[in-house]
């Protein structure tokens, strides 16, 4: 079921960027992009039977959170990638001043240009709700993932019973966020990554 439900995917992927690609060549060699910014950007990942799961949503794991980003424009250096954390809210401001524009008062999300110029990025977050609807099962979780280019924190709130669960993973060692931390170790996060783990562990106790 696996091997069938990841080669529709592909299959899927592969005609979606065969079409893409295709009317972006077109639209370049008639002149259309040359001052133009072109942003690539996926929504969600898929999952194939890590952490158990084989679609998306419902979890905030690697696979589902941690999606590609290309931005092509004027200024921009061909071929560079980017090494630190940055969210897909980060998008919007990023555009913006690439155009010349301010982002308005308010607008989720930070420019990416310090991270495009060599910075480090900051932690994202990632949330998701898991309703007895959507599951078919009395299971109503709140789940809030925390992370950056190396660690992520994943804390799970029982809506019905208050209880929350926390995992912690070094991606460095472990990318594929399978082998969970001993409780209570805080393996070398920075300030702005354990400020937005506090943050959430508040917003769950409050």
């Amino acid at each position: 079921l696996v091997k069938t439900a990841r080669e529709a995917y592909d299959k899927g992927l592969a005609r979606l960027d065969r079409a893409m690609v295709g009317y972006l060549r077109d639209a370049e060699a008639a002149g259309l992009l040359a001052d133009a910014i072109v942003a690539i950007v996926g929504d969600h990942g898929e999952g194939f039977g890590e952490h158990g799961t084989l679609h998306h949503g419902r979890r905030v794991y690697g696979e589902l959170v941690h999606v590609p980003m290309s931005i092509r424009g004027p200024g921009l250096p061909e071929g560079l990638v980017v090494e630190g954390s940055v969210s897909t809210a980060d998008l919007v401001p990023t555009l913006l001043e690439l155009a010349g524009f301010p982002s308005p008062d308010g607008i989720d999300g930070v420019s990416m240009r310090p991270v495009i110029a060599g910075g480090p990025g900051r932690p994202v977050i990632a949330e998701e709700r898991r309703t007895p609807m959507e599951t078919g099962t009395p299971v109503d979780l709140d789940l809030h993932a925390v992370r950056d280019a190396r660690h992520t924190w994943i804390g799970t709130r029982d809506r019905a019973t208050g209880r929350v669960t926390e995992e912690a993973y070094d991606r460095s060692t472990d990318p594929g966020e399978e082998r969970p931390l001993p409780a209570g170790d805080v393996p070398g996060w920075s300030p702005a990554f354990l400020e937005e783990v506090r943050k959430a562990r508040h917003a769950w106790i409050k």
